[in-house]
């Protein structure tokens, strides 16, 4: 049922698993293996000296290792945990300062609308400004013409007059 290539693989009998050795050196596969005194230490990567042949020998070593795998995919297990942990703190701090710089988008177009709003106000004031001077001139100057024309007027209606009498 093996779907990819085994990281390692642990051998008793050196001798009598001399097959499945030959493999794993074929395939680059770390061998750990129980060597007794008939065995040959060549071939294996990691040798372990023991007694291959005793059951109490093979239980504490396999005890021992097995202890020693359970605890490495503990310590792997938290790690992940502690990375996803780690992913899932770094997603909220993009999120917040994602949702920070949006604000600070808001804040300069609020400022920038108030800016806009401001000078369209002064610009509207000089405008106006310059509407009611012109209309003033005009007014002063309606207002200065008519004065003349009726200076004019009464300078010109004692001088038609003069002639009548």
């Amino acid at each position: 049922d093996l779907t990819r290539l085994p990281a390692a693989m642990f051998v008793v009998d050196v001798a009598k698993e001399y097959i499945a050795v030959r493999e794993a050196n074929r395939l680059n596969i770390p061998v750990f293996a129980m060597i007794d005194t008939n065995s040959d230490p060549k071939n294996i990567d990691f040798p372990i000296p023991a007694n291959d042949d005793a059951s109490k020998s093979i239980s504490l070593i396999l005890d021992y290792i097995t202890e020693a795998v359970m605890e490495g995919l503990n310590e792997r297990k938290l790690e992940k945990d502690k990375e996803v942990a780690s992913a899932k703190e770094k997603k909220e701090e993009k999120e917040k300062k994602s949702a920070a710089k949006a604000e600070e988008k808001k804040e300069e177009a609020k400022t920038t609308a108030k800016k806009t709003a401001a000078k369209a106000e002064k610009t509207e004031a000089k405008t106006e400004a310059k509407t009611e001077a012109k209309t003033e001139a005009k007014t002063e100057a309606k207002a200065e013409a008519k004065a003349e024309a009726k200076a004019e007027a009464k300078v010109e209606a004692p001088a038609k007059e003069e002639p009548k009498a």
